[in-house]
This record gives C-alpha cells, structure tokens and sequence, in this order.
C-alpha cells in the first residue's frame, strides 16, 4: 500500500524519543507529542516510546509502515487546527493503521476501520484507472 517504500532517513537529524508511562491513556500519550509554533515534527508511536524529527515549515517525515504514526501543524499558523487534504491523502494511501495529527488546540486521530478501507479500496481503485490520464491532462 506505500509502493514498496518507506521514508528514508539517512540525511536528517537522528530520532529523539520520548519514553511513554506505562499505563498511559491514548490521550495522555497524545498530549506529549512534541510540537512548535513554527514548524513541524514528525514520527510515530510505540507502546513504549514516542520517537520524532523536526522537520520544515510546512511538512515533516515519518516512517509511513509504521501502526501509527503523527505529525503536527505549527501552533501559530491560522489553520494550524485543520487537517490538510495532503493529510487525509497520506493517511488513505499509505499503510499505517492510525494516524495522528497535532494543531494549536485540536488532535485528530484516524483509524483504519474496516469502513475506511472501503474508502482506501476505491481510492487504488480511482487511481489505478484514472491517475496517470489526470495527470498528463
């Protein structure tokens, strides 16, 4: 479901980590996640460790084959709040099962549920028969 790829990290700064409290809620964990008001990070979460990278203004990396996986929006931007349509897109079209993203006051959090994969199937499906003609058009 990621083209038989995953993000390559070997010309960036090295992982940090933020080790997880046993008996951690979900939202206890989600409210560690590190985050900036002017730039994002990204990475993914363990049962024991939230592992990350700074990234740029507008985009951060992560390892997309990973469960689950989050970045953040920078807290100052206007629509820090508000997924981007690339968000959705990534978390459709690659294989991590959550998905976790981080605004100024909001955290969305995206499952893979059996309803969503619906979802996921007509996405290749659209693709497959349509993606190259759009985009020579």
């Amino acid at each position: 479901m990621n083209c038989a790829f995953d993000d390559d990290f070997s010309q960036h700064e090295p992982w940090q980590e933020i080790r997880i409290r046993p008996g951690s809620s979900a939202l206890d964990v989600y409210h560690r996640l590190p985050s900036a008001s002017d730039f994002e990070y990204g990475g993914y979460i363990t049962k024991t460790r939230i592992r990350y990278q700074g990234g740029g203004a507008t985009s951060a990396r992560t390892i997309r084959s990973k469960a689950c996986i989050f970045h953040t929006h920078p807290s100052e931007y206007p629509t820090a709040d508000m997924p981007s349509t690339r968000d959705v897109y990534q978390f459709l079209k690659f294989r991590q099962l959550r998905a976790v993203t981080v605004g100024a006051d909001w955290i969305w959090v995206w499952n893979k549920t059996p309803t969503v994969m619906r979802t996921v199937r007509r996405l290749f499906e659209w693709e497959d028969e349509h993606l190259v003609s759009k985009l020579h058009a």
